[in-house]
């Protein structure tokens, strides 16, 4: 049975306090005693009903697979279903992502989007790796949408021997990548914030393939402006706190100039708490600061949120959102009569402008969650599993050294959303470890939504 299983929120507490007593234990009485003291606690908490395979809200699904279904990729990757003969295993993959708190709203999207697909891979005999099909095993851990709980949700991913980790934003799982190298486990972003601390020549286990980040959202965001806004001169940042705010407005302002385009200083951004709920302060804020136009990212119900605001005080200025989400998801939460003269880097949802993978989870999102899921698609944690598989299938192994070195040996391969590059030396100072997929842009005005044709991306 594969089944999907969370590290459950009333578990951390008491599974961080087991981890301290093993590390204060080993000390003083060895591995042995360790070992035996580990495993009683541990069924302590079962007997209790708290074990780490806790039951879920009902998102599980016990006994499903996943399949490609879309045959021979650029990537040499095969999908499709079982013959009977191959031998069947189990891919463990691990998701460190927020399924509570205020960054839920990015990640539950994330989360349900990578079911479907693992359901979909599942349902066709599993993926084909080195003549043997593999069945995929979600292992997902809630950080909470709380910086302290991030170092017990991976331990947990670490306690399930998983070797492969798909992990929300980073900046919220910077602070874990030195446990990742201890252990050797290969580790994927969804997508960037530019913190700086994620990634480099200190942390080779670290990749990214879910969705390109602000390395690229910024510069084609503002790419975006100049060419459908050519009137803004002066922009203004907006983004809730993620405590590398003013890296980003230092990218911004490294950028700007280049499209003809100015920042409003850092001191007079409008960065929020991420759980605000009085967005009309910071509408009030932007619409004070003497700006032509706002340059955002962050989760959905926030930048839709201040844009509402902004227009429900008569204020007309662009407004852009550097993130993907479709302008569908933007107009259902603002507010069509609030959501004209913005834009996004959102991709369009309509069949004839997607891959047939993309399709196909699209498809199993409306079977499983509902018609508003397929609008609102978040396929980042998709992509980076997407990715992954293929270069497994290209390296005909499930071992981390041998798929990060084939991985590291690809200028380009398939993504959910198109043809992708591999890059990242220049900003990163590791090459090939950073895809970036092609981008879309969408504009919202009073007349409808309007999606252009996507653009290969590089990250430099």
């Amino acid at each position: 049975m594969i089944r999907v299983g969370y590290f459950a929120t009333y578990q951390q507490n008491k599974y961080s306090k087991l981890k301290l007593k093993e590390k204060k234990m080993k000390k003083k009485f060895g591995k042995i005693a360790v070992l035996f003291l580990v495993i009683v606690m541990l069924v302590g908490l079962a007997a209790c009903g708290n074990g780490t395979d806790a039951p879920t809200s009902g998102n599980e699904t016990p006994g499903q697979g996943t399949s490609s279904g879309n045959g021979s990729t650029g990537g040499g990757t095969t999908g499709g279903g079982s013959s009977g003969n191959e031998p069947v295993e189990t891919l463990k993959i691990g998701l460190l992502i927020n399924v509570t708190g205020w960054f839920a709203s990015v990640d539950l999207s994330v989360l349900y989007a990578t079911e479907a697909f693992a359901s979909i891979i599942n349902e066709q005999g599993g993926w084909d790796i080195g003549g043997k099909k593999y069945m995929i095993e979600l292992v997902v851990s809630d950080i909470q949408s709380d910086f302290g709980n991030v170092q017990a949700a991976a331990l947990y991913l670490l306690d399930q021997d998983v070797k492969f980790v798909i992990e929300s934003i980073d900046f919220f799982v910077a602070s874990v990548q030195p446990l990742w190298e201890e252990h050797g486990v290969m580790h994927m972003i969804t997508t960037s914030s530019g913190n700086p601390m994620y990634g480099g020549p200190n942390h080779p286990h670290a990749f990214s393939a879910g969705a390109n980040g602000l390395w690229s959202f910024i510069p084609n965001g503002m790419r975006l402006i100049q060419e459908n806004f050519p009137d803004v001169r002066k922009l203004i940042y907006v983004e809730n706190d993620t405590g590398d705010n003013q890296a980003t407005w230092e990218f911004m302002n490294a950028h700007a100039s280049t499209y003809g385009l100015e920042m409003i200083s850092y001191a007079n951004s409008a960065v929020y708490a991420g759980e605000a709920t009085d967005l009309a302060t910071v509408a009030l804020q932007v619409i004070n600061s003497g700006a032509d136009a706002v340059i955002t990212t962050g989760p959905a119900p926030n930048t839709a949120g201040i844009l509402k605001e902004i227009r429900s005080l008569g204020n007309d200025m662009p407004y852009v959102i550097c993130t993907l989400t479709g302008g569908e998801v933007i107009s259902m939460i603002a507010g069509a009569d609030y959501s004209h003269n913005s834009a996004t880097l959102g991709y369009s949802i309509a069949p004839e402008d997607n891959t047939e993978m993309w399709n196909r989870i699209a498809a199993k999102l409306v079977e499983t969650h509902g018609e508003n899921a397929a609008i609102d698609i978040t396929f980042m944690g998709v992509n980076a599993m997407y990715v992954l598989l293929q270069v497994m299938s290209i390296a005909n192994s499930t071992d981390v050294n041998t798929v990060m070195d084939t991985w590291r040996s690809l200028e380009t391969i398939d993504t959910i959303f198109g043809p992708g590059n591999m890059g990242g030396l220049e900003t990163f100072g590791l090459d090939r470890q950073w895809l970036g997929s092609p981008t879309s842009f969408c504009i919202i005005t009073k007349g409808g939504i309007r999606y252009l044709p996507r653009i290969p991306t590089f990250i430099p």
